[in-house]
């Protein structure tokens, strides 16, 4: 049977944290979650890059969720973190794709997607689990979306 992946799970940011308010997680439970940044240092309506494991990761605040992607688009590898935030949809700033932070997912293209990657918060930390054979989620799902036009 197919290893099948699904969206990660997104983490609020209530009171004592580590509250997840998803079902589906991405790979194995036990990947090793590696703190990488504290929840302040998380821009609204943009992102922010770290390094995670040889990895570059795009950290997004969305209400109060935080969630993480890979940093690469795959069109021509431009920062998605350096992207406008609208909704949950971040936009490459190179060519304009648009992706669902929370899953990775490109809307309206079942096939084009980037690695989402599960996270939880701990005393205002957020630590972002890295499984080193990632592939894109394997949701379509954007339902909540509430973003706006994206010119």
């Amino acid at each position: 049977m197919a290893n099948r992946r699904t969206a990660p799970p997104a983490v609020t940011l209530a009171k004592s944290a580590l509250r997840l308010c998803s079902p589906f997680i991405i790979g194995a439970t036990n990947m090793p979650f590696v703190d990488v940044a504290a929840v302040t240092e998380i821009p609204a309506q943009r992102g922010r890059t770290v390094r995670v494991m040889g990895r570059s990761i795009a950290l997004f605040k969305v209400g109060d969720s935080i969630h993480a992607i890979d940093d690469s688009c795959p069109h021509a590898g431009s920062s998605l973190g350096g992207g406008q935030l609208t909704g949950c949809l971040v936009r490459c700033p190179s060519h304009g794709l648009r992706f669902d932070v929370r899953n990775g997912r490109m809307p309206g293209n079942s096939g084009l997607a980037v690695p989402a990657y599960p996270v939880r918060i701990d005393e205002g930390r957020v630590h972002v689990a890295i499984d080193t054979d990632a592939a894109p989620c394997l949701t379509s799902s954007s339902a909540g979306c509430s973003a706006g036009s994206v010119s």
